[in-house]
């Protein structure tokens, strides 16, 4: 087995890959301390399998990262995710690809401030099994999704929001027509949090379920929070 360490400390970097170019990695670690940077994949660029990518950033110090992926950018695919972030400031969260597929994506956040969308699932790529996000004492600018941005979710997606701040809306479910979550979705929002528009059991143009599969549950609990 295989495994690359990366330290973001200190330095303004456009681009870092866990991975490799074209090339896969059984574990990539990706440390986020302090700094800056435009796009943060888990995973690789081109191509190559990565077993499992971590994103963590834990005790971080004047942290700016515009975008994080989970998974690859533009083909291979990574088959579980992990991004833990404790701090800092981003723009966009994707648990899984740009436009490459994952298996399972696990996003843990506590005490972030986000100025742009949170997606549970991929961009423009799909997640074969389940996403599972935690959003916890954090705020963000605009929506929150359980599901990707125009990539499916094969499987479950569980959202869980408490002491959160939500200027946007909250959803289940993914963004887009081709968003759609195939096995159920569970949103659960407690502690205080706000959501400022609305709150949504399934995604935004989006679907659950499928023709094939009419079984598809969407579950909404909602305790001690203020939907606006």
């Amino acid at each position: 087995s295989t495994t690359s360490n990366i330290k973001l400390n200190g330095s303004t970097i456009q681009t870092i890959y866990g991975g490799g170019n074209e090339a896969g990695v059984t574990t990539t670690n990706v440390n986020l301390i302090t700094g800056s940077s435009t796009e943060v994949f888990g995973g690789s660029n081109k191509s190559g399998t990565v077993t499992t990518s971590s994103v963590k950033a834990s005790t971080p110090q004047n942290l700016i990262i515009d975008t994080i992926y989970g998974g690859n950018n533009n083909g291979g695919k990574v088959k579980q995710t992990d991004i833990n972030l404790i701090g800092g400031t981003y723009n966009n969260i994707y648990g899984g690809g740009n436009n490459a597929d994952v298996d399972y994506t696990n996003v843990h956040t506590d005490k972030i401030t986000m100025t742009g969308k949170f997606y549970g699932g991929g961009n423009n790529a799909s997640v074969i099994y389940n996403t599972n996000v935690k959003f916890l004492n954090s705020s963000i600018d605009y929506d929150i999704f359980g599901g990707g941005n125009l990539g499916t979710v094969e499987g479950n997606t569980v959202v869980y929001l408490s002491n959160a701040a939500i200027k946007g809306s909250a959803y289940a479910g993914g963004n887009g027509k081709t968003a759609t979550v195939l096995g159920n979705t569970t949103l659960t929002i407690d502690n205080s949090s706000t959501v400022n528009k609305h709150v949504f059991g399934g995604g935004n143009a989006a679907n659950t379920g499928s023709k094939d599969n009419t079984s598809s549950i969407s579950k909404v609990n909602i305790a001690g929070a203020t939907i606006n």
